[in-house]
């Protein structure tokens, strides 16, 4: 980690939080100022760097001049909360990863727990495509410029063309909140029932065309139908789109595809 807006996004990763929104919902701390600090376009005081680093469990000092480790090596009774507010719904716990799961009920190492050399690891390769543009449905444009890069999920390991997206707008909230990131595949195909990266084409005189993730649930030789769970206003739980003019359909991979399961 070499500054510390690096060192904020993997704090709040490695505690369970897949957006920046959620880790601010649940600390109640400002989302506009959070996502500036994990965008490094607001300094983080030293003053935000003790509160942040107590509410994500992990050592201020490192978190803020990168000083130490993550967090002092100690141990802690299983099942512990290594943060002091309650994980989101599925979110597991700093140390309480597949391995503490399995085992009986005793010590684990929470330094372990927190898999810092696993992270380390994985090589951030693949690229975030796209820049998005909130739109008046809460979606979004997409042009494929590459915009950051992640470390590539241990279940993708060798795969070609994987890229990332950050999801835009609640339109699918809760299954996807606005600042998720996705991982898509393309040579996965899309099945119904499955969540999808809707590309459509772009319109006369335009360079992109409009992009929604949704839940696909089916497909006929001149339809897509799709849904979503938290619709705009005015706007039909399940819709249909002319098939001749999607230009693309991506699938969501699944956690389990991510993790190689």
């Amino acid at each position: 980690m070499h500054t510390k807006a690096l060192r904020l996004r993997w704090a709040r990763q490695a505690a369970g939080y897949a957006s920046a929104a959620r880790f601010a919902r649940a600390a109640q701390v400002s989302e506009v100022t959070y996502r500036a600090y994990e965008n490094g376009t607001r300094n983080l005081t030293e003053d935000a760097a003790r509160e942040l680093g107590r509410k994500l469990g992990v050592d201020w000092l490192w978190l803020f001049a990168g000083e130490g480790a993550p967090r002092p090596a100690r141990r802690v009774r299983a099942g512990d909360t290594a943060t002091p507010f309650a994980m989101p719904p599925g979110a597991m716990p700093i140390g309480s990863g597949l391995a503490a799961a399995d085992s009986v009920a005793g010590d684990i190492d929470l330094a372990a727990g927190l898999g810092i050399g696993a992270v380390a690891a994985l090589k951030r390769d693949v690229p975030v495509r796209g820049t998005v543009v909130g739109g008046d449905d809460g979606d979004f444009a997409f042009n494929g410029d590459v915009v950051d890069h992640v470390r590539r999920p241990p279940g993708l390991a060798g795969a070609a063309s994987v890229f990332a997206l950050y999801v835009h707008g609640d339109s699918m909230s809760p299954r996807f909140e606005s600042g998720d990131l996705v991982f898509i595949n393309p040579s996965r195909p899309p099945t119904p029932g499955c969540d999808v990266v809707v590309e459509m084409a772009p319109g006369t005189g335009d360079t992109s065309g409009a992009c929604y993730i949704k839940r696909l649930l089916r497909r006929t030789a001149d339809k897509v139908v799709l849904r979503q769970f938290n619709p705009p206003p005015g706007q039909k739980q399940d819709f249909e789109v002319d098939r001749r003019q999607v230009r693309n359909l991506w699938r969501v991979l699944s956690a389990a595809e991510l993790l190689g399961l």
